[in-house]
């Protein structure tokens, strides 16, 4: 059994404006958190499936191993607009929990009415709302729900909101919190998340899900950075033996999963997650740095970025590369898509050559962009056209000509 907890911890508890309301008999609607939740880890596996509706709407599907402790069957629903909220996905499992993820700052009360009314009539007990100014949403749910008063079952509806967390805290809190009245263990019940607007946290909803496992190690890991960040902060090279507690805290989200610590520049450093380059690491990279809260002097950033190859100079081993003398040929339709060629290539150092190869490609395009659009870097020596390929440096744009 894992234990998670937020990882600010000293952030107030409750949620909701001003003190709960109170039902009949007296009884209060809750609206605080519980401090700890609790689950068992298991891998979740996705479902795509296309409504059966005028608009396209995505929806997905992760039903796990059904838990024997604390975590629903979650749905997600993504739509660009309240006006495209379906009325087909009522006709997949009835949620008890609806989580609405929705920058609703500038929608207008007849949109915010609209979504509260779609997810009551969802029919959930607990009811979340996410993202700039969910406070909104969060009191037209309440008013929808509490009408003139004749609509008993709304005692029984926990309604909160979360704008001071990060999406990935919401989502464990909507798939983790108990409703009231409950009669039966969470693995039977069904979180619903919709997301209205933003395909970004849409892609963030459905990562989340689809590698839960992850979850309670990444909030274990930014835990440890919220109180170890100021003292990294000062790190000055040639002193990598204080980054040993980095890798440590790392290692138990994924084995494969570094990371960087850029220059101090206009009192902010960044601070990368990387892959190592291995694309079984991406998912966990990415969850990574959906997770992360917001710091005032450290950037967080996904993958390694690209990097000027204007005058590199790659020193490895006794080598030394000039990034202007390598030449490269691409073509997305050969595989490899991208040999590059060095005038000192020998088939017997094939090795060495592979390596300096990613380097200098993960360099030139990021990390992201050197897997998932190249992967695998063939090496030769120059043919004898040599002079009419391209230098590295211009793969760059080269590379965007052909994607578009």
């Amino acid at each position: 059994m894992h234990l998670w907890a937020a990882p600010r911890r000293n952030r107030p508890r409750t949620r909701g404006r001003g003190p709960p309301t109170v039902g009949e008999g007296g009884a209060p609607r809750a609206r605080t958190r519980i401090p700890g939740i609790a689950w068992v880890s298991s891998r979740f596996g996705g479902l795509r499936l296309l409504l059966s509706t005028p608009v396209r709407v995505d929806v997905r599907c992760f039903d796990g191993a059904r838990r024997d402790a604390g975590m629903r069957r979650v749905e997600a629903v993504s739509v660009s607009a309240p006006a495209d909220l379906p009325h087909d996905v009522l006709r997949l499992h009835a949620p008890t929990a609806c989580l609405v993820v929705w920058d609703a700052s500038t929608a207008t009360p007849a949109e915010v009415s609209q979504v509260a009314a779609w997810v009551i009539a969802t029919g959930p007990s607990l009811v979340c709302a996410w993202g700039p100014d969910c406070g909104r949403v969060h009191d037209m749910v309440d008013e929808e729900l509490v009408g003139d008063g004749s609509n008993t079952n709304s005692l029984h509806v926990l309604t909160t909101w979360h704008r001071t967390e990060t999406l990935h805290e919401a989502l464990l809190f909507a798939a983790t919190t108990e409703r009231p009245g409950r009669d039966t263990s969470l693995v039977q019940e069904t979180l619903l998340v919709v997301c209205l607007g933003s395909e970004r946290w849409s892609d963030q909803v459905f990562r989340c899900v689809a590698d839960q496992e992850l979850l309670p190690a990444i909030a274990v890991f930014w835990d440890w950075f919220n109180e170890n960040e100021a003292e990294l902060f000062q790190f000055i090279a040639g002193d990598e033996a204080s980054l040993d507690g980095v890798a440590a805290a790392l290692s138990p989200v994924h084995e494969d999963v570094s990371f960087e610590i850029g220059a101090v520049n206009d009192g902010r450093r960044d601070f990368v997650l990387s892959a190592s380059g291995i694309r079984e690491a991406f998912p966990a990279v990415q969850l990574l740095a959906d997770a992360a809260p917001a710091y005032d002097r450290w950037s967080i950033l996904a993958f390694r970025p690209p990097r000027s190859l204007d005058g590199m100079v790659l020193k490895l081993r006794d080598w030394e590369i000039e990034a202007a003398d390598v030449r490269f040929r691409l073509d997305l339709a050969l595989e490899p898509k991208l040999t590059l060629f060095f005038p000192d290539y020998r088939d017997e150092d094939d090795d060495f050559f592979g390596q300096a190869a990613y380097l200098l490609v993960d360099c030139a395009l990021g990390e992201y962009a050197a897997v998932t659009l190249v992967g695998r870097v063939g090496r030769a020596v120059p043919p004898p056209d040599w002079q009419s390929l391209g230098s590295l440096p211009e793969l760059p744009a080269r590379l965007a000509c052909l994607d578009k």
